[in-house]
């Protein structure tokens, strides 16, 4: 045997066959791995050989915790998403309420400043509008308030007349505008019946332009039913005793000059005739100034 030959051998012998737990195994002679379908006690009988491939259990498993961090991650982005969409819902719903708070608040100061405004030009107005006062005077200061009327043939008639007008006068910082006035009305008569038409008078006005009354300008005389003013002896005899009784009554209505225009002032007035003491005094209704 020869140096190539034992070489040859000595390789060879460490390839020999090996009891290993694999579906191919090393062929001395030809040297290429063969499927293992003998072993050596069996040989030149037909063997089947069953190959069962599994994968590792450590990748499996590697696969499972990797899904489940996954998963863990996706949960924790989720809930970490909603709780930030949750604070923006909530931020935006408090900014929506101070919002609305704030334009509540906004408006509510404008309206207070108009209301304010408003109220400070109705004092103004009210501080600086026409006052329409009536006063009594005597129409003939010579006489007495109440005189025996006499005829055209300056006899006495039997009757007595009322020496009596009424002013007006206007006693605020502005002009009146626009004013009206009815008559002077007597109303005399029994004095549960009379004192009721007194005090359901109701004024009623002329058409027209009105006059202009300035605050220096000097009284105004309203005119009167020359025949209202008079009265018979006999009743006169029941006024002095209280049995009837004699009131004068009218009204004056006017504007101021300020805008906007408002539903005219309203003066109201009641004067009843006393026999005794002061003739004509203020009634304790039916006078009123607005």
């Amino acid at each position: 045997m020869n140096d190539r030959t034992r070489r040859y051998d000595k390789y060879y012998a460490d390839k020999e066959p090996r009891d290993i737990d694999d579906p191919y195994v090393l062929d001395a002679a030809s040297g290429l791995y063969k499927p293992k379908s003998y072993d050596s006690e069996d040989k030149g009988k037909t063997q089947t050989h069953h190959v069962v491939y599994e994968g590792p259990i450590d990748v499996k498993t590697r696969r499972d915790w990797i899904s489940i961090v996954l998963t863990a991650l996706t949960l924790v982005a989720l809930v970490k998403y909603t709780d930030i969409t949750n604070n923006i819902y909530g931020t935006s719903q408090v900014t929506a309420v101070a919002s609305i708070e704030a334009s509540r608040a906004t408006r509510n100061s404008v309206d207070l400043a108009q209301q304010a405004l408003q109220l400070s030009k109705d004092q103004f107005r009210v501080e600086e509008r026409p006052w329409i006062v009536p006063t009594t005077a005597a129409a003939n200061p010579q006489k007495e308030f109440v005189m025996v009327a006499f005829g055209a043939d300056n006899k006495p008639t039997g009757d007595m007349v009322f020496n009596v007008v009424v002013n007006v006068e206007n006693v605020g910082k502005t002009p009146a505008v626009h004013l009206l006035n009815t008559f002077a009305e007597f109303k005399e008569g029994p004095r549960d019946e009379t004192t009721e038409k007194a005090k359901n008078f109701v004024p009623h006005y002329a058409s027209g332009e009105g006059s202009f009354v300035a605050p220096s300008q000097p009284p105004i005389t309203i005119a009167s039913d020359h025949f209202s003013q008079m009265i018979h002896t006999a009743d006169f005899e029941k006024v002095k005793t209280g049995e009837w009784v004699v009131f004068l009554v009218g009204g004056v209505k006017y504007t101021d000059i300020f805008e906007p225009k408002i539903k005219p002032y309203e003066t109201r007035y009641c004067f009843r005739y006393h026999p005794n003491g002061l003739p004509w005094g203020v009634c304790p209704f039916g006078y009123s100034i607005k």
